[in-house]
């Protein structure tokens, strides 16, 4: 240090590492950049002993494995009724793990909701009905345990929180544009029409149409208003489907009656 206070420059550049020194300014000036390079590359996301450095993006953790996430999920859409009302948190403390451990297996919950629709779907095997010797009967097959999937608890809730395009979704469609192509219209359009009727009828039911109406109809409010719903009847299914088979021009090819 000089007398005017001043640091002295060779006393300067030794203690804060620039070369100048001969002996610790250089190391500091290595400590320097090393400990930069280590900054840097944490901020590009390496970190050492992370997924990334080893090149796995998931793994097991202790006894939870994506099955028992995904039954654990279940059983609180079938408690709950739907999505929205199941959270990440919820899952978890059923499995008794903190939150951050589902995120091994699934990226987020939209993804865990996204696998349950699909596998959801998977359960009404329609490849089983490509060889069957009329499309209009296998047909009606995929619809009746499309009537048994979407009476189970949470699953129209489930199947409309979000797109599903998965494996299963993209098979139960190539197989009904498969079966419609025997019909006077374009298999998509076969198809789109099935498609709206399995959904559109099961959320008539799931959203409280037919239980409003039967509402109304015990109170025998505004019955001259709305003459038809008091005299409604029940719904037919089977009716309907052969309606929308007979419109895109399947006949039937066996001795199966509608």
């Amino acid at each position: 240090m000089t007398s005017g206070g001043r640091a002295d420059p060779a006393w300067r550049s030794t203690r804060m590492g620039v070369v100048g020194s001969d002996t610790i300014g250089p190391l500091c000036c290595a400590s320097t950049l090393y400990k930069l390079s280590v900054r840097c590359t944490y901020y590009a996301g390496w970190r050492p002993g992370s997924r990334e450095e080893s090149g796995m993006k998931r793994g097991p953790r202790g006894n939870l494995d994506a099955e028992r996430i995904k039954a654990a999920t279940h059983r609180l859409l079938t408690d709950r009724g739907t999505p929205a009302a199941v959270s990440l948190r919820m899952i978890a403390a059923d499995l008794g793990v903190a939150p951050n451990a589902l995120y091994t297996y699934f990226r987020d919950l939209g993804e865990l909701w996204h696998t349950l629709a699909d596998e959801a779907l998977g359960r009404l095997s329609p490849l089983d009905l490509l060889p069957a010797d009329c499309p209009r009967c296998a047909i009606r097959t995929l619809a009746d345990r499309a009537r048994e999937l979407f009476a189970e608890p949470g699953i129209i809730a489930l199947l409309h929180h979000q797109p599903v395009l998965g494996h299963h979704s993209f098979e139960l469609s190539e197989t009904l544009m498969t079966l419609c192509r025997g019909g006077r219209i374009d298999p998509r359009d076969g198809h789109d029409l099935i498609m709206g009727w399995f959904y559109g009828s099961a959320a008539l039911v799931a959203e409280g149409w037919e239980a409003g109406t039967d509402q109304l109809r015990a109170q025998s409010v505004d019955a001259d208003r709305f003459p038809l719903i008091h005299g409604r009847s029940d719904a037919n299914i089977g009716a309907q489907i052969g309606a929308i088979l007979d419109g895109i021009g399947l006949t039937c090819r066996c001795r199966a009656q509608d």
